[in-house]
């Protein structure tokens, strides 16, 4: 007919059963009756009890905490979807789907719409080979970790007799199985063959059945080889003089596992080295608004230093600064304020609203999209938090947690913010001139920080009173080493470096001079550092060399691309040398940077807080991890505690052996004095949860020494024998506070052996 069309999904019923999807129905939608809405219009109803009334609205918007996954699994699913496709005259459409190597059960959806008409059906689809056979596997691997591959083959329609299976491996896993099965008409079969991991990184397994009456079918899977703890970085920082030579080979990778590691060599005209401290942003794995702004926001000032994270091309850092702008107003309410995790969850304090505002705008500037209407509220947001009327933006955390030795306060917390503020709504040439001014006049005195003064004089020399400025950037300067220790995001070094951004950006070059003496000064390696100093850092290192290429070096080696002074090179680039030469008239600042996933498992650690984990059974007794057997339900125990009183926003990472998959997170209400674990006492609610293939993550705030609890349930699914890896937990702005639980073994035995 014409005007008519139809489109055609065909899902694997075993997702939609997960989630009991229901097959759509446009006819029951546009011509079904349905109940007349209700809802409150008065304040009254804001003082009902909120158990009594509807359950709350479910969370939604940019919520994730970020972090590395795996790459790929060997699980096989199918969502196909077609489009809308044209219905011809005779009422007839063709879709084409292409299934891939499946076999199970599709549930074939169509829906048909006109100008005056709607239709649906919807149809199960059976998918399979005469005789199917799948190779069941864990969803990963560690190096030296020895598992099985379970063969199930189920001769639905084939011939009986003799069925020969080759199971093959390449890449980063072992396997070589040869087996004949006798199989009768209707008969299945499963057997278990060894399955290993050799090396990190992807393999692929792969399965040849040949039978009776020419049958023959192939499969592959692929497969991650992971290690077992997260990967390290070792640094090297040395000076060239015109004319000296550094040769390096292998034995920078040696204390790294194959496959997992690179050596980037970065030279730089000033000791802040650029290269380095991005990439070190990079690999960063957390995605809350502070951690996502700190990352974007040095990819804004160049190409060449966008291009500085390694192999991925500028294009590739200009997606990652969009994506980072997609998630941040994912979180944006309507009042203009940005969460933290998610929208609304009132995680953010006032200071980082203005932060994420300032990397907006300045993506505006450069061409990213970010709607007007968003930068709209954003700002409407600011001009409260500029006011210091923090009421009008409950979006908000204002709370000041009191803990012995707190430095911090409401009016502190106020001021930075205020001044944060006035300096990106100065950018945006719509700040209140006479607010700028009183904060300069009344508030400076009492302001301390550093950074929030020199922000003062940056937004003052924005609008021409240089007399203000200059006194503002003096106070900034005279009050470097300030220190708030109940402010999570301050360091002196942060402030240090966002002092000379300033200075730079008022045009300031004396002051720029006097400070860059001082700033790479006992600098710490990239991964010591907290995502906002490296961010503040990076501002300064581009201030520092007015984005100048000043450096000559001479290789045999091609740089990575989008920045002609660093270098990435795998243990297969040094197995022969590399030699560079500096050369030039000044000297070279070099960082070389050994990253990648350690041979021996990581120390226990406990700085600044401590981790333990134990594994126990659901009935709360202790499990010996190396007496488990398949199908074992279990739960893991997780305990945080910091040493010190004050407040610690911490994100716990807790990698499974492979033989675990995670089932369910223990809520606190069901391990209370009423719950069906309530062994395990009080649990607490992290901020952002979450359970993946291979691992738990939380994040959550430490307090007062008290013990943070987490419990997930694992089912124990692949026998072998694997490592345990420790759970480690760190404070997300301070690098030095950290810890990690011990290393261990698990062996799961076949059920029924």
């Amino acid at each position: 007919r014409s005007g008519t069309w139809v489109t055609v999904a065909a899902v694997d019923e075993g997702i939609l059963a997960l989630t009991r999807f229901a097959s759509p129905d446009p006819q029951t939608w546009y011509f079904g009756k349905t109940a007349l809405d209700v809802d409150l219009y008065d304040d009254y109803g804001r003082l009902l009890d909120p158990n009594q009334g509807a359950a709350a609205p479910v969370r939604s918007g940019g919520d994730q905490i970020g972090g590395a996954g795996l790459t790929v699994v060997p699980t096989r699913t199918v969502a196909l979807y077609s489009g809308p496709v044209a219905v011809n005259a005779n009422g007839e459409a063709t879709v084409s789907l292409d299934i891939p190597d499946f076999n199970g059960e599709l549930r074939l959806m169509a829906v048909a719409w006109s100008e005056r008409s709607v239709g649906q059906a919807a149809r199960p689809l059976t998918v399979r080979d005469d005789v199917p056979a799948e190779l069941i596997l864990p969803r990963f691997l560690a190096p030296g970790d020895s598992s099985t591959a379970t063969l199930t083959i189920d001769n639905v329609d084939g011939p009986a007799g003799p069925y020969t299976a080759a199971i093959s491996a390449e890449g980063a896993v072992v396997a070589d199985v040869s087996d004949t099965l006798e199989l009768d008409e209707g008969q299945r079969i499963d057997r278990r063959h060894p399955l290993e991991g050799r090396d990190a990184g992807i393999g692929a397994i792969g399965l040849a059945i040949d039978g009776p009456a020419d049958f023959s079918v192939s499969r592959s899977y692929p497969i991650e080889v992971r290690t077992a703890w997260l990967p390290s970085s070792e640094v090297t920082r040395s000076r060239l003089m015109p004319g000296d030579a550094l040769e390096l080979d292998a034995s920078e990778l040696a204390a790294f596992l194959p496959g997992t590691a690179e050596l980037s060599v970065s030279f730089s005209p000033t000791p802040l080295d650029e290269a380095a401290l991005l990439r070190s942003l990079y690999r960063y794995p957390y995605g809350c608004t502070e951690q996502m702004t700190s990352v974007a926001l040095p990819l804004l000032y160049s190409d060449p230093l966008a291009g500085a994270a390694g192999t991925e091309r500028v294009e590739g850092a200009r997606a990652r600064v969009q994506e980072a702008v997609a998630t941040l107003l994912n979180r944006q309410s309507n009042d203009g304020t940005i969460g933290l995790w998610r929208i609304g969850d009132r995680g953010a304090r006032p200071w980082i609203g203005a932060y994420a505002v300032d990397f907006l705008a300045r993506a505006k500037e450069a061409g990213y999209t970010v709607p007007d209407a968003a930068l709209e509220r954003a700002y409407t947001s600011l001009e409260h938090i500029a006011a210091q009327e923090m009421w009008r933006v409950n979006g908000y955390n204002t709370f000041i947690f009191d803990w012995f030795g707190q430095t911090d306060s409401a009016e502190l917390l106020s001021d930075r913010s205020a001044a944060y503020a006035l300096y990106v709504l100065a950018r945006a040439g719509r700040v209140d001139r006479s607010r700028l001014r009183y904060m300069h006049d009344e508030r400076l005195d009492e302001m301390r920080n550093p950074l929030a003064m020199a922000q003062l004089g940056a937004a003052l020399h924005m609008i021409g009173d240089r007399a203000r400025s200059r006194n503002a950037f003096d106070a900034a300067e005279a009050a470097l080493g300030f220190t708030n220790t109940g402010n999570w995001y301050q360091t002196p070094r942060r402030d240090l470096a966002g002092v000379l951004a300033m200075a730079a950006e008022a045009g300031d070059a004396e002051r720029v001079a006097r400070l860059a003496e001082r700033v790479a000064v006992d600098l710490p390696e990239p991964s010591r550092l907290s995502t906002q100093e490296k961010a503040f850092l990076l501002m300064a290192a581009h201030a520092l060399s007015d984005g100048a290429d000043a450096v000559e070096v001479n290789a045999a080696v091609t740089p990575a691309s989008g920045d002609p002074h660093l270098f990435v090179m795998d243990t297969a680039a040094l197995a022969d040398g590399v030699s560079f030469e500096a050369g030039g008239d000044g000297p070279v600042w070099v960082t070389r940077v050994a990253h990648g996933e350690s041979r021996e498992a990581p120390a226990v650690a406990a700085e600044g807080m401590q981790v333990r984990k134990r594994l126990r059974r659901l009935d709360g007794a202790f499990v010996d991890p190396e007496r488990i057997v398949q199908g074992d339900r279990l739960v893991v125990d997780i305990a945080v505690a910091p040493d010190g009183e004050r407040l610690i926003p911490a994100v716990l990472v807790d990698l499974l052996p492979p033989g675990f998959e995670i089932e369910a997170v223990v809520e606190p209400r069901d391990a209370g004095p009423r719950g069906i674990y309530s062994w395990l006492g009080r649990l607490e609610t992290p901020r952002i949860a979450e359970s993946r293939d291979d691992r738990f993550v939380a994040a959550m705030d430490l307090r007062n020494r008290e013990i943070f609890r987490l419990a997930y349930i694992v089912r124990a699914v692949t026998p072998g024998e694997y490592t345990l890896p420790g759970a480690a937990a760190e404070d997300m702005y301070r690098a030095d506070t950290f810890a990690r639980s011990e290393t261990g073994r698990v062996s799961i035995a076949p059920r029924g052996e």
